[in-house]
C-alpha cells in the first residue's frame, strides 16, 4: 500500500492568542542574535534567560498572573482528532513513499502530536513540509519538542517572576530592625547604661528587656 491511501487535507490548528505573554515575550524567553567569534566570523548566539533576584526588573504582578494562565492553557495537549489530522497531513504530503503498515505509522505519529499543543503541532507539521523524505516519529519529535520546551520555559520564567514578587512582599512586611537612632533619649540612656555594666564585667540585662520595661512604664 502506498502513502496515497492516507492523504487528508490539512486543517490548521488555531493557536492561542497569548496577548499578555506577547507584551513581555522578550523578558521571558531566550532569543538569538548575530555576533562574531574570536576570528571575526559571523555566528548566531543565544541570549540566556536572566537569573531572577532582588535586582531584577519584574513583569508587573497582575500581568504575570495573566501570562501564567495563558501559558498553562496553551500547553494543553492536542485532542486525539487534532493529533491524528496532523499526523495524516504530514504523511500525506509524501504520497510516493511505501509504508509497511500505514495505519500503525499514523497511530505512532498521532501519539507524538497528541503529547503537544495543537498549534505547536501545526508549526512542526508546516516545518516538515520541506523535509526531503517522509519524516519518521523521531523527525517529528526533533522539531516539535523544542517548541514545547520553549513554551514551558517561558511559563517557568513567569512563575519565577511571580515568586520574586511574593518574596519581595514578604520581605517588605517584615518589621524593620530597630536601630540606636530609633530610640528615645531615655532609651538611649538605658542602653548606654547596660553597655557600661557589661564593660565593667557586670551582668548586663538584655537590651530588649530593658527597653520593653521602659516602654511599659510609659
Amino acid at each position: 500500500m502506498t502513502g496515497n491511501a492516507i492523504i487528508t487535507p490539512a486543517v490548521p490548528a488555531e493557536g492561542p492568542k497569548l496577548e499578555a505573554f506577547r507584551c513581555h515575550e522578550g523578558e521571558l524567553t531566550t532569543w538569538e542574535y548575530e555576533s562574531t567569534d574570536e576570528n571575526g566570523r559571523p555566528v548566531t548566539r543565544l541570549n540566556p534567560l536572566p537569573v531572577i533576584d532582588r535586582y531584577t526588573r519584574l513583569v508587573p504582578e497582575t500581568e504575570c498572573r495573566a501570562i501564567i494562565a495563558e501559558l498553562e492553557a496553551a500547553l494543553t495537549p492536542a485532542h486525539y482528532d487534532q493529533a491524528r489530522t496532523l499526523a495524516r497531513t504530514v504523511i500525506g504530503r509524501f504520497p510516493k513513499r511505501e509504508l509497511n503498515d500505514p495505519e500503525i505509522f499514523v497511530v505512532e505519529m498521532t501519539r507524538v502530536f497528541a503529547e503537544a499543543p495543537a498549534d505547536l503541532g501545526q508549526q512542526a507539521a508546516d516545518a516538515l513540509r520541506f523535509h526531503r523524505f517522509l519524516p519518521n516519529v523521531g523527525d517529528v519529535k526533533a522539531v516539535l519538542d523544542p517548541l514545547v520546551d520553549e513554551r514551558r520555559a517561558a511559563l517557568n520564567q513567569a512563575r519565577r517572576h511571580l515568586a520574586e514578587h511574593q518574596r519581595r512582599k514578604a520581605e517588605t512586611a517584615k518589621p524593620k530592625p530597630e536601630t540606636f537612632q530609633d530610640l528615645t533619649p531615655a532609651e538611649r540612656k538605658a542602653f548606654d547604661g547596660e553597655i557600661q555594666i557589661a564593660k565593667r564585667g557586670g551582668q548586663a540585662r538584655p537590651i530588649a528587656e530593658v527597653l520593653q520595661e521602659l516602654r511599659d512604664r510609659n
